[in-house]
């Protein structure tokens, strides 16, 4: 890899147009990663054809976003693309963008724990959680407090997963079969 690094930073650098191009063909595991490494350490490919590059990357292969710098996980598009692959590309989000429904949504409706790494602001929206205890009723344990006592988000919570009631302390433990499972 080091050595692929060295010539696909080279032909970055000396060939950014068929560089842009080969970026946006269907780019795949390590061939994905060169370019990444790539395109960060030519410091003169100018500044949009590394962004078409970065985007097309991550396009690609989601998993190269851990790698990315701190200006790329600001970039909406770059960010959109890698959570429409993994959900939990979201972890890699600038903070900001994990506040932006636009982008914690797609993340939610596809792994609603996912929601563990939004932002406040969609912990306590509730198109946002209602989304993520339908897709997995676990989600309730990162809603807002406000939002695990809803008694719509409980119910769809439940109805997802009935092991929500432990997790929202409904069932007692101790209880004998004569005494009913809950509290």
């Amino acid at each position: 890899l080091r050595q692929d690094h060295v010539v696909a930073q080279k032909i970055v650098a000396n060939f950014p147009e068929e560089a842009r191009k080969f970026a946006q063909e269907d780019l795949e595991g390590s061939d994905a990663m060169t370019w990444w490494v790539a395109v960060h350490a030519a410091k003169d490919v100018a500044t949009e054809v590394r962004r078409d590059i970065i985007r097309s990357v991550v396009g690609a292969d989601w998993s190269v976003i851990r790698f990315a710098t701190s200006e790329t996980l600001k970039d909406h598009t770059v960010i959109s693309a890698a959570v429409r692959q993994c959900a939990f590309a979201l972890k890699f989000a600038d903070k900001a963008l994990r506040e932006d429904v636009a982008v914690v949504m797609p993340a939610v409706q596809q792994d609603g724990l996912a929601l563990e790494y939004a932002g406040h602001g969609p912990r306590s929206n509730f198109a946002v959680v209602r989304a993520a205890v339908k897709q997995n009723g676990l989600a309730i344990r990162h809603a807002a407090p406000a939002l695990r006592r809803d008694d719509d988000i409980v119910g769809l919570a439940l109805a997802q997963n009935p092991l929500v009631a432990v997790e929202l302390g409904l069932f007692d433990e101790e209880a004998g079969a004569e005494d009913g499972i809950f509290a």
